[in-house]
């Protein structure tokens, strides 16, 4: 809290104020005894002294705590009866009354009589006298409220102006005739030093937001800036009080900046680095090669192979080893968006743009992407009423949300996959060349994993540690001869993703420490043509021939000797075998 000497001048007007009206002696002091504000005469009592004794009255009030009255102070007042100045001095009656509030003692205030007469009227209105003084405390206290109050709102204002200063959205505050308040830098700079009630108005415009509305609202609008458009998320926040419009904040944050902060966010969630592309085949270390060295490129990349390859994977760790590592990877599988929906998907749209679009619109994934990688996977699916939109992004880095007449800048690399051939989709025009060659600035080809054969086991290993400790059956080791034997001959059509596949399930189905043939799913295990059973006891069989045959030949004259006849045993052994089987 302020202390009284820092309010200096206003005790001493009150000081002199005082002893005006009381036509007496007045000093007043802070809680160390200085001296703060007297009246002239009150230098000749104290001898000019700034600071009070420790033994005077007033000090012995504030330690005290409460009001004192001395009538004759040289006889009552230890203070005054050892005072040097005794002889010198002519003060007779004293009150003293320290300055308290809340408990807290912040200084004292001593009313002194020199004269006979000022000493008998001093005691005539003694009563009168301390209500004054009361009140002359209080109007102390509560300016030393007032100023501490004012110092923390100072300061406070301080640190919302810096806070406001560094935001990164424009911030703009006017009142109910649309005066402008204050606004911040960013504001400032959005507006280009425009600032006025015109400019509020026009804000208020952009947004379809009525002069004095009472509602929140939250609206895009596009601001021209270094002549092209810009999409800012215009928020409005009116001043209500007692259903009264006071004014109202309305805060412009680049469209672009939020989404900024949103990839930020999921960050973590970012995958895909070359360590995580397992194998030791000559084919998948040069494809790693070339990737990792295109990886820094701005140019577009076209990742061509078979379904199930790890074409995304390969996407995600180009975008992560190059430049663009810090910005947002944004992956879009074109064959599994609506031809009607695509569009919206990549390009965005703006409000009202179709039946069923977000009320404000959305961005797409080129705005989405901005800084870093779009991958687009099956790019083989595209519509081919969207291949020019795309071409003519690409060509000028700039997109056109559904609805909407404002271009708007992208700076973003494009890497596609597809899993078709498109030079023959060129030549069925199926596809555009002119996009192919667009896109196909870097060609990379995944091999099938039956072309790397060397990698089948090395990646089978990889998912087998994976899903044993995912699915808690750590206990098992490893795979038997006769599986790595098939899983070397088998063709995986299906590629890294079909033997990944195929390790989930063995994993899920092995009851033991070690995956064996009956562990293999069934498409596995039938691939050659002929259906690959796990054995069975020839007793088993030779029980289940016997029962087929006496079926066969059930309601014809001698069954069993028939039956006998046409599995080549005797009459003897079919009898002796039925009995065994219990058939």
């Amino acid at each position: 809290m302020v202390k009284i000497m820092d309010i200096r001048n206003y005790v001493e007007k009150l000081a002199y104020i005082t002893s005006t009206v009381l036509e007496m002696d007045v000093l007043i002091c802070d809680t160390n005894r200085s001296i703060v504000g007297d009246n002239e005469h009150m230098g000749e009592v104290c001898l000019n002294v700034e600071t009070l004794r420790y033994d005077s009255v007033i000090s012995k009030a504030m330690r005290q705590r409460k009001t004192i009255i001395y009538n004759n102070s040289k006889v009552e007042n230890e203070g005054c009866i050892n005072c040097p100045n005794k002889s010198s001095c002519r003060t007779e009656t004293i009150i003293a009354k320290p300055l308290i509030k809340d408990g807290i003692v912040h200084g004292g205030i001593g009313v002194y009589s020199q004269f006979s007469r000022q000493k008998a009227r001093l005691i005539e209105v003694k009563e009168i006298m301390m209500q004054f003084l009361d009140a002359i405390g209080d109007l102390i206290i509560t300016r030393l409220e007032d100023e501490t109050y004012s110092i923390e709102l100072k300061a406070e204002n301080l640190r919302m102006d810096s806070i406001i200063e560094t935001l990164d959205f424009g911030l703009l505050s006017f009142d109910e005739s649309e005066n402008v308040l204050f606004f911040n830098h960013s504001m400032k700079d959005i507006l280009k030093n425009d600032i006025s009630s015109n400019t509020i108005k026009g804000l208020l415009a952009l947004g379809n937001i009525e002069n004095k509305s009472i509602i929140r609202k939250e609206s895009n609008v596009f601001i021209k800036r270094n002549g092209k458009y810009v999409e800012y998320e215009l928020t409005y926040v009116p001043i209500v009080i007692d259903n009264n419009f006071k004014g109202a904040q309305i805060y412009l944050k680049e469209a672009l900046q939020i989404l900024t902060k949103a990839n930020e966010l999921i960050e973590p969630m970012k995958s895909g680095v070359f360590d995580d592309i397992v194998g030791e085949s000559e084919q998948i270390l040069k494809v790693k090669e070339e990737a990792i060295a295109f990886a820094d490129s701005t140019s577009n990349v076209l990742i061509q192979g078979e379904s199930g390859t790890g074409k995304e994977i390969f996407a995600s760790a180009i975008h992560n080893a190059g430049k663009r590592a810090k910005g947002p990877f944004v992956a879009v599988n074109c064959a599994a968006i609506p031809d009607n929906l695509l569009e919206s998907e990549l390009f965005g749209y703006v409000r009202g743009a179709f039946t069923g679009a977000a009320k404000e619109g959305r961005a797409g994934k080129f705005e989405i992407a901005n800084g870093g990688t779009l991958f687009l996977d099956e790019i083989g699916e595209l519509p081919i009423h969207l291949q020019p939109k795309l071409l003519r992004a690409l060509q000028e880095r700039k997109i056109q949300r559904v609805g909407s007449n404002h271009m708007i800048d992208t700076d973003i690399r494009i890497i596609t996959a597809t899993n078709r051939d498109l030079i023959e989709m060129v030549r069925n025009g199926t596809f555009r060349e002119d996009l192919y060659y667009r896109l196909c600035v870097i060609p990379i080809r995944i091999p099938p994993l039956r072309e790397r054969k060397e990698d089948i086991i090395l990646l089978a290993d990889y998912f087998l540690q994976m899903y044993k400790n995912m699915l808690g059956k750590e206990e098992i080791t490893h795979f038997d001869e006769k599986v790595i034997k098939l899983m070397k001959k088998y063709s995986w059509m299906g590629n890294v993703r079909e033997l990944q596949n195929t390790v989930e399930y063995s994993v899920n189905r092995c009851g033991g420490t070690v995956i064996e043939m009956d562990d293999l799913p069934e498409r596995v295990l039938n691939s050659f043509g002929e259906k690959i059973k796990k054995p069975q006891l020839l007793a088993d069989i030779e029980k289940q021939e016997i029962s087929n045959a006496l079926k066969f030949f059930e309601g014809a004259m001698d069954v069993k000797e028939k039956a006998a006849s046409a599995l080549g045993i005797s009459r003897a052994t079919m009898y002796r075998k039925i009995k065994e089987y219990g058939l």
